[in-house]
C-alpha cells in the first residue's frame, strides 16, 4: 500500500475528548532536567499503573473511556466510545517533563496494515487434493482502532472490543548480574495492557455465493487484532506488537505493509529501535507520521521488490494453497500440495520507541560528542529492556597457530587448530589469557587468504568435540568460558562444509538451500544471486543461505550438539543479519519469497533464544538483534581500517568510538550495545604499499600489527586503554596474549584497571574533547550513587594526549548524572598517584589543569570529596 495521510475531517468534534492532566498532579511523578530526583540520575521507583477514567467532561457523551498506562515518566491514554467501537491514542504525555507529546489534537489510531485475501483450489476453498496457484482480491488497507472520520476512502476501521491488563513478557534467558552486568529486574519491571479490535469478514471483501453465509460476520467470522502495549519502571518508553487472529472461511488472509505505530508526536521526539525490534526500520515515505512508522517487508530495507508482490505473511484458515512450483530441477523438493491448516496466530515484530525531553544533539563537527540528556534517555531503554548488553567481559578472539605443514598458498597455513601445533598453541593461549584476567575466549575465524573458519562447529567428529571439551575445562579451570565463531546466512552457502561460500556454490548438489533469485524479469532465477546480481557465480559476495528450510533445521541442531557436548557457552555469529528474500516455494518453513523475510528472521531468532536457553552468550555480526538476546554489536568500522599503519587504526579507531562523524554512534548508540575489534595481529593478511595501495603479506605481523608486542609497547598501551577507557566492548584478535614481561605488564594493568573500574566504565560517556591530533582527547563516564550505590568512584576520565610534546590540559568534568550538586566538592586522584580537591560550579562542572606528558595516557578517578 502507498503511504497513506490521516485524514481527519472531524477534528473539531474530537478535540474535546482529550484528556486534561493538571500539572499539580506531582505524586506518582519523578523528577526531570535539573530537580533532585531527576530520573536519569535517581532511578524512578514509580510502579507502572494501568487504570481508567470516564472520558466525557459532565457525561454528556455515556460510554466514553480512557485507559491510562503511566510510570511516573510517561503517560499514554487510549480514548474508548465504547458505543461505536472507536478507540484513538489521545495523549503521550510527558510526567516527568509536564509536557504533552502528541505535536497536535488530532487522535491517533493504534496501527494499520493491508490484508489480502487469497483464494486457491475450489470455490468453497475446500480442495486439499491438488496444486493450485493462490490468487489474492486485492488489497483493504484496515485501521487497529482510529475514527471512521479519519479513514481514507475505501479503508475499513476494527471496532474496540476489549482491554486486559498482562505481564510483562520475557522475551529470552538472561540471568540480571551475569557476565559482569548489573542486577535490574528481568523481565523489566512494568506493566502491560492488551487492547482487542475486531471486524467482521465480510468487511474484508469475502464475497458469499447462493446461502452461504460464511464470512458474511453473521456467524462470529473475525479478523481480531490485539494491540499488546507495555510500559516499563524507571524508562520513558513503551513496547508495542500486534496478534492476528481469524476464523474466515474458505480463504487465507495475508499481511503486507503493517504499520506498528502511527503516533505522530513532537520533532525530535521520539526515537523508534530497530535494535531492540530486532528487525531493520523501513519508514514510510513522506506523510506526517513516518518517523513513527514501520514495515515488516523487507529486512533489507531497500528492496522494493518486497513490497510489490501482493501477499506477505499468511494466515492460514480452513485450507490454504500456496503454489510450490520448481523453477529448474536442482531447486525441486517436495511439492507443497493444499493443507487443511487451523486457524493461527500472526504475532509482529516486536517495537520500542522511546520519549525524548531533550532535544537532538546536532550531528555536525564542533557539536557536543558523547552522550548529551537524548542519548541517556534511550540508553536507560535499553539498559532495562535489553540487559544482556550490560554484560562487559573482556574477550579475546584466539587465532590457532597450526597447519605449518601445510603449501604456503593454502590458507590454513599458519591459522589451524586440528593438528598437534594448533592444538598446543590454544591451549597455551587458553592459559596466558587467565593469567592476564581474561573472561571470554572465542576461538575465531580465519580470514588470512581465506574465508575457511577454524571451527565450523555443526561439522566437527566426535574426536574434535572431545578435543575442544577439553579446551573448555581447561578454560574453566581458569576463570573462563571458551567459545567459537559461527557463520550462518550471509556469505555462506548450504553447500560449503567450510562455511563461506565457495565460488562454485549455485552449481552444487545442495544450493536449493540458498536463497533464490525471482525469476525474470525481476530477477536473475538462480541460487547464490544475492539481490539479483546476474554477474555471481556463487562465492560469499552472492550467496545467502535460506534458514527457513529443512536443511537448516538440520544445521542448527548440529550447532547446538557442539554446544552440548563441549561445553561452550559463547557464539561470536556471523551473518544472521541477512534479509535476502528467497523465491524457492519448496522451503518448509515459507510459502515463497512474499513471506521469506520474515519467515528467516523468525527462524534466526529461534536459534539466538536457544543460545540463550544454554546460559550462552551472543555477541558480534552485522545488524542488530536485541531482542532475540544479543549481547553486542559492531560499533561502526571498516575491516580494512586494520592494514593501515598501526597508529593510524588506533586513532581512527579512537575518533570512531569517541566522535563519530560517519555514523554518529557516540551520539545516540550506548557504549555497551558496541564492540570493535583490536587486533595484535593481522585482521586481514595486507598492509599499506605504495602510492597508498593494500599488498598481502604473510604471517602475523606487518606495518599493521600490534606484533611483535614487546616491539610496540606504547601502541599497545593506546589501543588498550582507548578499549577499556571507552567502556565498548572489544575483541582483543590474537595468537598470544603478550610476548615478553614488558607486553604482559602493559595488558595486565589494562585488563585489571578495566575490572576494578568496570562498573563505572560500561555506563555511557560524555566526550571532553575531541582534537583530531591536534591537542588532547578525552572521555567522562559517571555514576550517580543512588543509581550504582556499590560504586565508590563517582567518575572515570580518560585523557589522550596526542602530540609528542607535553602539554596542559584544561579539562572541565560534568558531573551532574553523577548526582554532584552545585558548589559542592569533588577529589579528583591522578593515575592513582596524587589528588586535588575541586568545588563544583553552578552547571555541577568541576575544572581543573593536568599536565600531559609526550604521547601520555592519563586517568581521572573523580570521588565525592569526604
Amino acid at each position: 500500500m502507498a503511504p497513506r495521510s490521516l485524514v481527519v475531517a472531524a477534528v473539531c468534534v474530537l478535540l474535546g475528548l482529550r484528556p486534561v492532566f493538571g500539572v499539580e498532579e506531582d505524586e506518582g511523578r519523578c523528577g526531570g532536567f535539573g530537580e533532585a530526583d531527576d530520573w536519569l540520575v535517581v532511578p524512578c521507583k514509580v510502579p507502572t499503573t494501568l487504570t481508567t477514567s470516564p472520558a466525557d467532561a459532565g457525561g454528556s457523551k455515556g460510554g466514553m473511556l480512557n485507559v491510562t498506562l503511566a510510570n511516573g515518566i510517561l503517560r499514554r491514554t487510549l480514548t474508548v466510545d465504547q458505543n461505536s467501537g472507536e478507540a484513538y491514542v489521545t495523549s503521550l504525555y510527558g510526567i516527568s517533563a509536564r509536557a504533552e507529546q502528541l505535536a497536535s489534537a488530532d487522535p491517533m489510531p493504534e496501527a494499520f496494515f493491508d490484508v489480502v485475501v487469497v483464494r486457491a483450489g475450489a470455490d468453497d476453498g475446500t480442495d486439499t487434493t491438488s496444486t493450485v496457484t493462490a490468487s489474492s482480491t486485492g488489497n483493504t488497507t484496515v485501521w487497529v482502532g482510529g475514527t471512521d472520520a479519519m479513514l481514507p476512502e475505501g479503508d475499513v476501521r476494527m471496532s474496540f472490543s476489549s482491554y486486559h491488563e498482562a505481564p510483562v513478557v520475557k522475551r529470552y534467558d538472561y540471568t540480571p548480574g551475569s557476565r559482569a552486568s548489573r542486577h535490574v529486574p528481568w523481565p523489566p519491571a512494568g506493566t502491560g495492557a492488551a487492547f482487542v479490535y475486531t471486524l467482521p469478514c465480510s468487511q474484508l471483501g469475502v464475497s458469499c455465493d447462493n446461502n452461504d453465509k460464511r464470512g458474511s460476520g453473521g456467524d462470529g467470522t473475525m479478523l481480531t487484532v490485539t494491540s499488546h502495549v507495555e510500559m516499563y519502571q524507571g524508562t520513558a518508553a513503551f513496547g508495542k506488537w500486534l496478534t492476528v487472529q481469524h476464523n474466515c472461511t474458505g480463504v487465507a488472509l495475508s499481511l503486507a505493509n503493517m504499520y506498528i505505530d502511527v503516533s505522530n508526536t513532537k520533532s525530535f521526539q521520539t526515537s523508534v529501535d530497530p535494535g531492540i525490534a530486532g528487525v531493520h526500520i523501513k519508514p514510510v515515505a513522506g506523510g506526517h507520521h513516518s518517523a513513527e512508522t514501520v514495515a515488516f517487508v523487507s529486512q533489507s530495507g531497500n528492496d522494493d521488490r518486497m513490497t510489490t508482490l501482493g501477499p506477505g505473511i499468511t494466515l492460514p484458515s480452513s485450507a490454504t494453497a500456496q503454489t510450490a512450483t520448481a523453477t529448474t530441477p536442482q531447486h525441486t523438493r517436495a511439492a507443497l500440495a493444499n493443507t487443511a491448516i487451523p486457524a493461527t496466530t500472526f504475532t509482529s515484530f516486536y517495537f520500542v520507541k522511546t520519549l525524548h525531553t531533550a532535544p537532538r544533539p546536532t550531528e555536525a563537527p564542533g557539536g557536543q560528542r558523547g552522550m548529551t540528556r537524548y542519548g541517556r534517555e534511550y540508553a536507560q531503554t535499553v539498559r532495562l529492556i535489553a540487559p544482556q548488553t550490560a554484560q562487559s567481559p573482556v574477550i579475546v578472539q584466539a587465532i590457532c597457530q597450526g597447519g605449518q605443514d601445510f603449501a604456503d598458498d593454502d590458507g590454513r597455513k599458519g591459522y589451524w587448530c586440528y593438528d598437534k601445533t594448533g592444538q598446543q598453541a590454544l591451549a597455551n593461549l587458553i592459559k596466558q589469557a587467565g593469567e592476564v584476567g581474561v573472561d571470554v575466549v572465542v576461538v575465531g575465524q580465519n580470514m588470512n587468504a581465506t574465508w575457511r573458519s577454524m571451527i565450523g562447529n555443526e561439522m566437527q567428529s566426535s574426536a574434535n568435540m572431545t578435543m575442544f571439551k577439553g579446551m573448555v575445562d581447561l578454560a574453566k579451570s581458569l576463570g573462563m568460558e571458551l567459545g567459537a565463531y559461527q557463520l550462518v546466512k550471509n556469505a555462506r552457502s548450504a553447500s560449503a562444509l567450510n562455511q563461506a561460500a565457495p565460488g562454485d556454490a549455485a552449481s552444487l548438489p545442495l544450493d536449493g538451500y540458498d536463497c533464490m533469485d525471482l525469476l525474470p524479469p525481476l530477477g536473475v532465477g538462480k541460487a547464490c544471486h544475492n539481490h539479483g546480481r546476474a554477474d555471481c557465480k556463487g562465492g560469499p559476495g552472492c550467496c545467502t543461505l535460506c534458514t527457513a528450510n529443512a536443511f537448516y533445521d538440520s544445521l542448527e541442531a548440529s550447532m547446538l550438539k557442539f554446544w552440548d557436548i563441549t561445553g561452550m557457552t559463547v557464539v561470536d555469529q556471523d551473518g544472521a543479519e541477512s534479509g535476502q528474500p528467497c523465491a524457492n516455494a519448496s522451503h518448509i518453513h515459507h510459502h515463497g519469497i512474499a513471506d521469506s523475510v520474515w519467515a528467516q528472521w523468525q527462524r534466526m531468532r529461534q536459534t539466538f533464544h536457544s543460545y540463550l536457553e544454554r546460559d550462552g552468550l551472543v555477541i558480534g555480526m552485522p545488524g542488530s538483534f536485541f531482542e532475540w538476546g544479543q549481547s553486542k554489536d559492531p560499533g561502526g568500522y571498516s575491516e580494512m581500517t586494520y592494514s593501515l599503519p598501526r597508529w593510524q587504526w588506533i586513532d581512527s579507531q579512537r575518533q570512531h568510538m569517541i566522535a563519530d562523524f560517519h555514523a554518529n554512534n557516540d551520539l545516540f548508540r550506548p557504549n555497551c550495545m558496541r564492540f570493535y575489534p583490536t587486533p595484535f595481529t593481522a585482521y586481514h593478511p595486507s598492509e599499506l604499499g605504495p602510492g597508498g595501495k593494500f599488498k598481502q603479506v604473510v604471517g602475523y605481523t606487518s606495518s599493521a600489527t600490534l606484533e611483535p608486542l614487546d616491539d610496540h609497547l606504547l601502541e599497545l598501551e593506546w589501543a588498550l586503554s582507548q578499549t577499556f577507557g571507552t567502556g565498548i566492548a572489544s575483541q582483543l584478535r590474537v595468537f598470544r596474549m603478550y610476548q615478553g614481561a614488558a607486553s604482559k605488564a602493559v595488558v595486565m594493568k589494562w585488563i585489571s584497571w578495566y575490572k576494578r573500574y568496570r562498573q563505572t566504565l560500561a555506563a555511557d560517556f560524555s566526550t571532553l574533547q575531541f582534537s583530531n591530533k591536534t591537542s588532547w582527547d578525552g572521555v567522562l563516564h559517571v555514576t550517580s550513587a543512588a543509581a550504582y550505590p556499590d560504586v565508590h568512584e563517582r567518575g572515570v576520565a580518560v585523557l589522550w594526549n596526542t602530540l609528542n610534546t607535553s602539554l596542559v590540559a584544561n579539562v572541565s568534568l560534568p558531573m551532574y548524572y553523577a548526582g554532584l550538586a552545585a558548589d559542592e566538592s569533588c577529589t579528583v586522584h591522578i593515575n592513582n598517584v596524587s589528588s586535588t580537591n575541586v568545588r563544583l560550579d553552578t552547571n555541577h562542572t568541576a575544572h581543573l589543569n593536568v599536565t600531559l606528558g609526550p604521547k601520555q595516557v592519563t586517568y581521572l578517578i573523580i570521588e565525592k570529596a569526604s
